[in-house]
């Protein structure tokens, strides 16, 4: 036993070394003076950091054992170390009165874990879930070395679906003791509390007052639940831990600013998630409260935070789909079913009361959730509302979440309420670090100064110096009023509003079910193939939906370009897309795979629509956006399986890309428009002209930018189709194998049939979106200041109409109007903005009719039934007929109708969410807007002339006279 004590004393060291590399890097140590006063934090950094290498190399059955802990550590010190200054050397002082009685309490709670660990070493590990589920998986991968054995598994094991970070520790210890010892478990256990008072005192301490963290921290582990659920061997008090450090270090960087908070709450909230499979809701929670309570400024690093937890914790779920492990106690796809949920609408209640009580039961927690209450009492009284409010919604959305556990529940209601209440350990601990934040009186300290320029902190500047493409409103991009437009100057800015915005368009579009089409199949069916490493499924494509196919030695295949099947990945394994056969009955879990793929595209189409429009006329971009969301043919494909959206979205931000003179990565994002939709390879190719205006080296590089998805679409043509030029349209199913090979692929000259469907016919543009009369007459205004800009939307444009006028069906089957334009639609947008600043009335006007017919039509279109005459007469019969009416009669199913059963009621939601986008998106005024933006020449910068008006300024020239364009 000696030597296994020495080895888990030598693994914690490293794992302090480790920690002491990251200090620096994560900018918490300025230097190396002030890095050996925070090493009880690199002890829980280093904790933290380990449990996330073993857990995700476990899943690639690579060990984490005494060389590649060594050589981590090394790697981190190597890194964070160099260029660290020594610090200034300052003459010990005796310590006042005041400052002694932090360090009595921290002296008891020290002695409390002495005590603790003294008795740890004769206790056997006995309890039966920290023996069955979780010593076992540390046991197992210390024998196998990853997750490769049956206790990962298979059915008979229980716990399938419970991360490996608590495991992966655990067999971290074994590998340097050299043997399993049961006993050993309770030493690293107690680590958990070190690192909770080490850490949480290292990092808090000059945010809050030190006698209120010690007094915090000594009544969580005077808390009887604390130790005695810490010394079971489950995962709640480690994932507490995890959890509370990161939600303190959150709500410190919301208070301070501090430069190293924020990374320390990614890595303590990733290590959470990867320690119990609950720690999800209370991260997810964390971030949301987070993005609640801090300003839009801070929201850019927020995101970023967050995508380096799901980043972390992407390894574990995609094994966990590789391998087929579904048993679950509870799972939020579950959500997505809605008999389920009313099967066990009865829980909410019980689950409800059994979580209340656990969070006042005395014997487990005593005092600390008063202490949490009087935390968020006088934070509101000091008027600290940031905070509050931060606080305030983790633990709602956090004791949610739980309820919401219990409700998915796939086991019994009594052991699910069991297993969620252990959970609770989770929201108090949380609560207890927040408090002294909470009830912190002294002024906002400074942040955190930069870390020292460390070899690893040189390079990150040097990357984010290089990502400077990324568009983002900065004042170079606005010329000063009067004058000229740099060439290579993207119209760049914020419209007002524009998250709500953002948030009611997805409201009124991406919320509609729509049912499992011949679309669904097509590029699902890919997408599974894909995940199991394959082209084809015949068993998915010959499924009743399946109509859209290609069929090519033997076997059946997608004739859609692969791009949208690959998008489609990560949404289809979240969702948890079960076979083609069960699709007309899992539609939620299907609407998921949709709006993870096209509905986030349609949301940033909208969203670059609107910074440009802003940009070119300052005022506009909101209501641009808005029209362009919610009044064009966008609208009802938003939350469908076409690829027509993503297709224009990717296109749409290759364009601004070049106009931003990036022809690289212009020419790399409409590639992947190109795998997306074949005839993107229009927007592509008029692109390549746009970027040889600007000269050889920008062509060179863009072409050199085609090359990447150019080479992934050939590789998959020749594996699936026998050559690279082998399009899979070549090998369409028999259904529609005579009207592809006539003309190019069915699209012949335009003939005038089509033309008048496209146009005038019952989905025709100029019926149900007049807007884009407004939007064409507002790129003619365009032409005046951009004038190359111009005319590369006009091309796209008129390209993508004979397009659809030559092609076969103009509709493209069932479809709400003419849908292969949609790819277009955004370059059509550009002249939205000039529209409004020259013809405001008349543009609203049209906008306000768009979204009424739209929104009608994104409510009905894939009911299978036939509009009578246009979606117009079905409106104007809607007050007479009422609830008989055909609109009623015919509306699509909404993802609101888990909670609320009426579809009527629902599709009411819909459309006040759509008329309250409009409504807010409209200008302060609809004449001149001097009080809002300065006045004359000093209002906001963007363009020539008057704020809110546009310019006509060419690009590249003199001033010329500016013609004002208001009503």
């Amino acid at each position: 036993m000696s030597s296994g004590i020495v080895g888990l004393a030598l693994a914690n060291l490293l794992m302090l070394a480790l920690g002491c590399g990251l200090l620096p890097l994560l900018r918490l140590a300025r230097s190396r003076r002030e890095l050996l006063w925070r090493l009880p934090l690199a002890y829980a950094l280093g904790l933290a950091a380990t449990g996330i290498l073993a857990a995700d190399l476990a899943v690639v059955d690579l060990p984490l054992g005494r060389l590649e802990l060594a050589l981590l550590a090394a790697a981190a010190l190597a890194l964070g170390l160099p260029g660290l200054p020594s610090g200034e050397l300052h003459r010990p002082r005796r310590p006042r009165p005041p400052e002694l009685a932090p360090l009595l309490v921290l002296a008891i709670a020290g002695a409390y874990v002495v005590e603790a660990a003294r008795l740890a070493l004769v206790e056997p590990l006995a309890e039966p879930q920290g023996w069955e589920v979780w010593a076992t998986r540390a046991r197992a991968l210390y024998a196998f070395g990853g997750s490769a054995g049956p206790v990962f598994t298979t059915p008979t094991y229980p716990g399938l679906t419970q991360p490996l970070l608590l495991p992966g520790l655990e067999a971290v210890g074994f590998r340097f003791g050299g043997s399993f010892d049961g006993t050993l478990l309770h030493l690293q256990l107690l680590g958990f509390a070190l690192a909770l008072v080490g850490g949480a005192w290292t990092l808090l301490r000059r945010s809050t007052n030190p006698l209120l963290l010690a007094a915090s921290l000594l009544a969580i582990l005077l808390a009887p639940a604390f130790f005695d659920q810490l010394l079971s061997n489950a995962a709640d008090i480690p994932l507490a831990v995890f959890l509370a450090l990161g939600v303190a270090s959150l709500g410190a960087w919301l208070r301070s600013g501090g430069a190293g908070f924020l990374p320390a709450a990614a890595l303590f909230l990733s290590a959470a998630t990867l320690t119990e499979s609950d720690g999800e809701v209370f991260v997810l929670a964390a971030f949301l409260a987070a993005a609640l309570a801090s300003r839009s400024a801070a929201r850019r690093p927020l995101t970023i935070a967050a995508s380096a937890v799901v980043a972390l914790d992407l390894p574990w779920r995609i094994w966990l789909h590789l391998e087929r492990v579904g048993i679950a106690a509870h799972s939020f796809s579950n959500l997505l079913d809605l008999s389920a949920l009313e099967h066990q609408s009865g829980r909410v209640g019980p689950a409800t009361r059994e979580l209340w009580h656990a969070l006042w039961h005395v014997q487990s927690w005593s005092l600390v959730v008063v202490l949490v209450i009087v935390g968020l009492a006088g934070a509101l009284l000091q008027r600290r509302r940031r905070l509050a409010l931060f606080a305030a919604c983790w633990l709602l959305a956090s004791f949610a979440g739980l309820v919401l556990v219990s409700w998915t529940s796939t086991t019994a209601p009594a052991s699910s309420l069991l297993g969620s209440s252990g959970m609770i350990d989770g929201l108090v601990l949380g609560g207890g670090l927040l408090v002294p934040l909470l009830l912190h009186t002294a002024p906002e300290p400074d942040p955190l100064p930069a870390a020292p320029p460390s070899l690893a902190l040189a390079f990150a500047g040097r990357l984010e110096r290089g990502l400077v493409w990324l568009p983002h409103r900065s004042p170079a991009l606005d010329p000063p009023p009067g004058s000229v437009s740099s060439p290579g100057a993207l119209p760049w800015r914020r419209p007002r509003r524009e998250l709500l915005l953002l948030a009611l368009v997805a409201a009124a579009t991406l919320t509609t079910v729509y049912p499992v089409d011949a679309q669904d199949v097509s590029r699902l069916c890919l997408t599974r193939a894909l995940v199991h490493l394959r082209l084809s499924d015949d068993r998915c494509f010959e499924s009743p939906y399946a109509r859209d196919r290609a069929s090519y030695g033997g076997h059946l295949y997608s004739d859609k370009a692969p791009g949208m099947s690959v998008v489609e990945i990560p949404g289809a394994v979240a969702a948890s897309v079960p076979s083609a056969e069960s699709w007309p009955y899992e539609g939620l879990r299907v609407w998921a795979a949709r709006i993870l793929s096209g509905g986030l595209a349609f949301i940033l189409c909208a969203f670059l629509v609107g910074r440009i429009s802003e940009g070119l006329a300052p005022g506009y971009g909101g209501v641009s956006l808005v029209a362009f969301g919610l009044g064009t043919l966008v609208a009802p494909f938003a939350a469908a399986n076409f690829d027509h959206v993503m297709a224009g979205t990717l296109g749409f931000a290759a364009f601004a890309l070049a106009w931003r003179r990036r022809p690289l990565l212009a020419g790399l994002v409409a590639g992947a428009a190109l795998d997306v939709e074949y005839q993107a390879g229009f927007v592509l190719a008029i692109l390549a002209v746009y970027v040889a205006v600007q000269g050889r080296r920008p062509l060179v590089a863009y072409l050199c930018g085609l090359v990447p998805a150019a080479a992934l679409l050939g590789l998959y043509d020749w594996l699936a189709f026998g050559a690279p030029w082998h399009l899979s349209y070549r090998y369409v199913s028999a259904e529609f194998a005579a009207e592809q090979e006539g003309g190019f692929f069915g699209i012949h000259t335009p003939y005038l049939h089509a033309i008048g469907d496209v146009f005038i016919g019952s989905g025709g543009l100029l019926r149900i979106s007049p807007v884009v009369v407004a939007a064409a007459a507002g790129l003619v205004l365009l032409g005046r200041r951009f004038r190359a800009e111009a005319l590369v939307c006009a091309a796209v444009i008129v390209a993508f109409v004979l397009l659809n006028c030559g092609y076969f069906e103009p509709y493209g089957g069932l479809s709400p109007g003419p849908r292969f334009l949609v790819p277009a639609l955004p370059f059509l947008a550009i002249g939205l903005a000039p529209a409004f600043a020259s013809r405001f009335r008349l543009t609203a006007l049209l906008t306000l009719l768009s979204i009424v017919a739209m929104t009608a039509l994104t409510l009905t279109w894939t009911n299978g039934h036939p509009l009578n005459g246009s979606i117009w007469g079905s409106l104007e019969s809607l007050p007479v007929d009422r609830g008989s009416s055909w609109l009623v009669h015919n509306l699509t199913p909404n993802v609101l109708n888990w909670a609320v059963s009426s579809r009527s009621l629902t599709a009411a939601l819909v459309a006040l969410a759509a008329v309250s986008a409009f409504a807010l998106a409209l200008p302060l005024s609809f004449g001149d807007r001097r009080e809002e933006h300065g006045g004359g020449a000093s209002g906001r910068a963007g363009t020539a002339g008057t704020p809110g008006r546009f310019s006509t300024v060419k690009a590249g020239k003199g001033s010329e006279t500016t013609a004002q364009m208001n009503d």
